[in-house]
């Protein structure tokens, strides 16, 4: 059962996009989610949103330089499985471009060289996505220092 929350009442949202609109951090730059007082005419960022971005570790290497994301990063294919892993990134990385106002904004987060599809996973394949979410965070805020 889904619950209305109480007026003023403070919320946290997770939004995941899914293949259209992957990272839709940009969502909450609409004038209704921004903090009171705010609110703004012109196009502006929530500082109130951060986003969660999961990629490959070499995209991330391009992702966290200063001037943001420039390019994709190379994607070795050798192999069919690879092949489809290259076409799914490069549909994933057109449908959703991330734009310059958001990489500030961004926890990069490794996937540590596992695909997205879903599977079981053992207690160590757990705590090593776990320690590289946890790198990602550092990283971050290392930047904002």
């Amino acid at each position: 059962m889904v619950q209305k929350p109480a007026r003023g009442q403070a919320v946290e949202v997770l939004v995941d996009g899914g293949l259209l609109a992957n990272y839709p951090v940009s969502l909450f730059d609409q004038p209704q989610y921004l903090p009171a007082g705010m609110r703004a005419n012109q196009p502006t960022v929530n500082p109130e949103t951060l986003g969660l971005r999961l990629d490959r570790p070499e995209q991330i290497a391009y992702d966290t330089l200063t001037t943001g994301r420039q390019q994709l990063a190379p994607y070795q294919i050798n192999s069919f499985g690879s092949y489809v892993g290259a076409l799914y990134n490069v549909a994933l990385e057109n449908l959703n471009p991330a734009r310059p106002a958001d990489w500030p904004r961004t926890v990069s987060i490794s996937t540590a060289g596992f695909n997205p599809k879903i599977k079981r996973m053992t207690a160590e394949q757990k705590q090593q996505l776990m320690d590289s979410g946890r790198a990602g965070v550092q990283q971050f805020l290392a930047r904002r220092l």
